[in-house]
């Protein structure tokens, strides 16, 4: 069985079922919701910052990944938009410490903010991208919970899925928590 075979069942399962609670696309499966930021590895924040800032952008916001050992600066356009996320780590365990030691500061991953990030880390994992995470993590912005997914072929590209609640961490079939918005985020 090809992968267009498994799409054709999906697509007769699901059928014309579509949720008000979530956005959804023709198959009835999470979607992304906009582009959140784009993450650069740096082991030099305030040197990236210098030329963040002379390009015009502001902080928003800081906080740390804990789970990841990473403090995160989000950067911004005075009108707002997309962020840049300046990554470095907190202590040499962390596993960006690796990425930059063999391959230096630069792109790290794009960062797309979905409805339902558990849903949608399932949707990516079924369509053979390789998961970082097993289940969503605290992120560094207030009520942010994040996954990682890693598109080996044919980007090698880093994705992560963000997902902002004001209540619990995310979990399948939790249908409580209401998306929120973190500050600074547009």
């Amino acid at each position: 069985m090809g992968p267009r075979t498994g799409v054709r069942r999906q697509l007769a399962r699901v059928g014309d079922r579509t949720t008000r609670a979530r956005k959804t696309d023709r198959i009835g499966e999470a979607v992304i919701v906009r582009l959140d930021h784009v993450g650069v590895a740096t082991g030099d924040p305030q040197g990236a910052g210098d030329l963040l800032a002379a390009l015009g952008l502001t902080v928003g916001d800081r906080g740390n990944a804990e789970t990841y050992g990473v403090s995160c600066d989000f950067w911004q356009a005075e009108k707002g938009g997309c962020a840049i996320e300046l990554v470095a780590p907190l202590n040499d365990e962390a596993a960006i410490s690796r990425r930059l030691a063999e391959h230096g500061p630069g792109l790290y991953h794009i960062a797309f903010e979905v409805d339902d990030v558990v849903a949608e880390l399932e949707r990516l994992r079924g369509l053979g991208l390789v998961p970082v995470d097993r289940e969503p993590q605290p992120g560094a912005r207030h009520g942010m919970w994040v996954a990682f997914v890693y598109a080996k072929r044919p980007a090698g590209l880093l994705i992560e899925l963000v997902e902002y609640r004001r209540t619990d961490p995310p979990a399948a079939g939790n249908t409580d928590a209401h998306p929120g918005t973190a500050v600074g985020a547009p």
